[in-house]
């Protein structure tokens, strides 16, 4: 069911949804979830770890098999000031299979003048699902709740474009509806751009450059993620430019994300089987990329265009593609 409306100021949209994708097994998983593990893995005397491997995942197969998924959104909006200033609220809600996920949101924006908005949201999530606890290395079924915000300030110059953004979402921020990004982050963003004025009849027109300084970090105050990037690009003749950019960065991973977190007197490090191998818990690297890019247009029917980047010392992950090919790294 789709109904949306405007009178006035104000404007709504309401989605209602009933899907049976999700409990749609295909042929191939419902005789998956009928048949013997040593015959799924092709060994008739599997250990005990293959097994549960696959029972794990038959069991799950059989609790969403022919299960219904609903799914809800509002929206609501009221035009405020002047010009595309507005204040909104979105909600968002998903069931499905003994999983829920429930979204509200209020949301703004402000046109300060023509050339200069700021625009915010802040979100709270209230989850039933499978949360990873590293403390205990568990998956456990319950109910978590988040929060989220995000916030962009611009202004549009003649020549100066200046923009600072930011964006955070906490450990247990979920939406079923829409995309999820990373959790438990905090990004912030400074974007600052200067373009010449445009001379059309010279062999460059302009000359455009931004440097774009971020950071991401989490709520616990430690440094993710920075990066500084700065470009700087040529406009010229027959629709053509070449640009040239520097990115430098530092990223900064800790074992948590990937698996159970070391706990004090556990001798994980001696058996080797920590989530990161070796006495450390995280891991970090300096890195940085130089690109270069440009076009031309020779005529109407034809556009050429090139890219060409140079990467270092950043991360390479191996986290393996399921029992037949496993990871080659040690931990």
């Amino acid at each position: 069911m789709k109904l949306s409306g405007k009178r006035g100021r104000n404007s709504f949209g309401v989605l209602a949804a009933s899907d049976n994708g999700p409990g749609n097994l295909s042929e191939s998983d419902r005789e998956f979830i009928s048949e013997s593990p040593s015959f799924i893995l092709g060994n008739s005397n599997p250990n005990a770890t293959e097994i549960a491997a696959v029972q794990t995942r038959q069991a799950q197969l059989a609790h969403i098999k022919d299960k219904n998924a609903l799914i809800g959104i509002v929206r609501l909006k009221r035009d405020v000031l002047s010009g595309q200033s507005y204040v909104g609220f979105l909600a968002s809600s998903y069931n499905f299979a003994g999983t829920n996920s429930q979204l509200a949101s209020l949301d703004g924006l402000i046109s300060i003048n023509r050339q200069t908005t700021f625009s915010w949201q802040s979100l709270g999530s209230t989850s039933v699902e499978d949360f990873f606890f590293p403390d205990t290395g568990q998956n456990l079924h319950r109910r978590e709740n988040g929060f989220g915000y995000a916030f962009d300030y611009t202004r549009n110059g003649r020549n100066l474009v200046l923009d600072a953004s930011g964006i955070g979402r906490t450990l247990f921020f979920r939406t079923a509806v829409g995309f999820q990004t990373r959790v438990n982050y905090n990004n912030e963003a400074l974007f600052v751009q200067y373009t010449t004025e445009p001379r059309p009849t010279a062999k460059i027109i302009s000359f455009q450059i931004y440097e774009k300084p971020s950071i991401l970090f989490d709520w616990h105050g430690r440094a993710r993620l920075s990066n500084n990037e700065v470009q700087a690009q040529v406009n010229l003749r027959r629709q053509a430019h070449i640009g040239l950019g520097v990115d430098r960065g530092y990223e900064r991973l800790f074992e948590e994300e990937f698996g159970a977190k070391r706990q004090a007197g556990v001798d994980c490090i001696v058996k080797n089987d920590c989530t990161f191998a070796g006495a450390s818990d995280e891991r970090s690297t300096y890195n940085s990329k130089v690109y270069a890019f440009g076009s031309v247009t020779p005529n109407k029917k034809l556009r050429l265009f090139f890219v060409a980047r140079s990467l270092h010392n950043s991360f390479d992950f191996d986290f393996g593609a399921g029992p037949r090919y496993p990871r080659v790294s040690p931990s």
